[in-house]
């Protein structure tokens, strides 16, 4: 619960940045929360199906989904390039 905590309070954060600095820390700020959370979804996907086919299968939706991992650091990249002011930040 803890890591979700501080995942939607740097979420709630980096929403509300007024500046280039404070959006990149909401935003590692969210990855740390998200590193505490993922475990335990991999956990509850073991725990949920027997082994087999089945578990393969959610395993690697689950992988899948990893992706979007990368989606929000390839972001903060982005906007770190671009100038601040295309995005409202002064």
């Amino acid at each position: 619960m803890l890591g979700l905590a501080v995942f939607t309070g740097a979420s709630l954060g980096a929403g509300l940045a007024t500046s280039g600095g404070s959006l990149i820390t909401m935003r590692g700020l969210q990855g740390l929360g998200a590193t505490v959370v993922l475990p335990a979804a991999l956990s509850i996907v073991m725990n949920m199906f027997p082994e087999g086919a089945e578990r393969n299968k959610a395993l690697g939706l689950w992988g899948a989904t990893g992706q979007a991992i990368i989606s929000p650091t390839a972001q903060s990249f982005t906007v770190c390039r671009m100038r601040a002011s295309n995005i409202g930040i002064q």
